[in-house]
């Protein structure tokens, strides 16, 4: 039977520590920033015991009766923790019967949050971000043709096949959702999750500065044949294993837009035309 208390004890490596450092005042009212310091200790407590348990997504964590008395805190605290948590999409409350605290599903909106906070509080400009998440994807299409397994060539295989097959059909944003497949499809066979996180974090913040698409002039008329012949040159190197190539291949792809930088690696569409590709 799912202990909480018992394995905060035993699972957490400093969790008797987190217990002592709210102190014996732990459940005594306590001044606003003190309580937000306490829902700071909480909020890496449930982190260190949802990783270290390997809590997937819809496990229940506890009611909010047991979290308060499996880390020695008080109600505020929890509660103050659990917004935090909620927030950064670690952990969902359901109320009522049957309900209490559970793990969420795994997402970037933390770290997208953090770097769009980041980026506006250091004005940094969209074209820094987009240079950022094109010079990532060099190295990804380098990763990836070292790394990429049967399957996710299968994979890349059909997307490129099923975007030749459309390619001049017309039909612009399934064109780009393609493409925007292709690439991740790219990301993620290079298996390197901390890049795969920055790059989705970085696209979901190029998405939001992008305007309209701008492709260069000097494709204008030519974009689907252009797209068809260099993501050919991309999967034939990573077919081939040749990390340098692929890395070239995929500079040389994206090169063509970056005089346009909030448009360096897809055409923007909105994310109702790319779900359906991006998995």
């Amino acid at each position: 039977m799912w202990n909480l208390t018992h394995m905060i004890r035993v699972a957490l490596p400093r969790g008797e520590n987190v217990a002592k450092e709210y102190g014996q005042h732990s459940q005594e009212p306590a001044p606003r920033e003190k309580r937000l310091h306490f829902a700071d200790v909480f909020y890496r407590g449930v982190v260190d015991l949802i990783a270290s348990q390997r809590l997937e997504s819809d496990h229940r964590i506890g009611s909010i009766t047991e979290l308060v008395v499996g880390f020695n805190v008080s109600r505020a605290v929890v509660r103050e923790g659990l917004r935090l948590l909620e927030r950064d999409g670690i952990v969902r409350v359901k109320p009522g019967p049957g309900g209490g605290v559970f793990v969420s599903a795994p997402s970037v909106e933390g770290l997208t949050r953090s770097l769009d906070i980041y980026s506006s509080l250091h004005q940094i400009p969209p074209d820094d971000l987009a240079e950022a998440g094109f010079e990532l994807e060099v190295v990804m299409a380098g990763l990836a043709a070292m790394r990429a397994q049967s399957a996710e060539l299968c994979h890349l295989q059909a997307l490129n096949g099923r975007w030749k097959d459309r390619a001049h059909e017309g039909g612009t944003k399934e064109l780009a959702a393609i493409n925007v497949a292709f690439h991740k499809a790219i990301c993620r066979a290079a298996r390197n999750q901390v890049l795969l996180a920055i790059m989705d974090a970085l696209e979901d913040l190029v998405y939001e500065a992008a305007l309209q698409p701008e492709y260069p002039d000097d494709l204008s008329g030519e974009v689907p044949g252009y797209f068809t012949n260099s993501h050919d040159r991309i999967l034939i190197a990573i077919e081939a294993g040749d990390g340098n190539q692929a890395m070239q291949a995929m500079r040389e792809h994206l090169m063509v837009f970056r005089p346009n930088a909030r448009k360096v690696f897809m055409a923007y569409v909105g994310d109702d035309g790319i779900d359906e590709y991006r998995n």
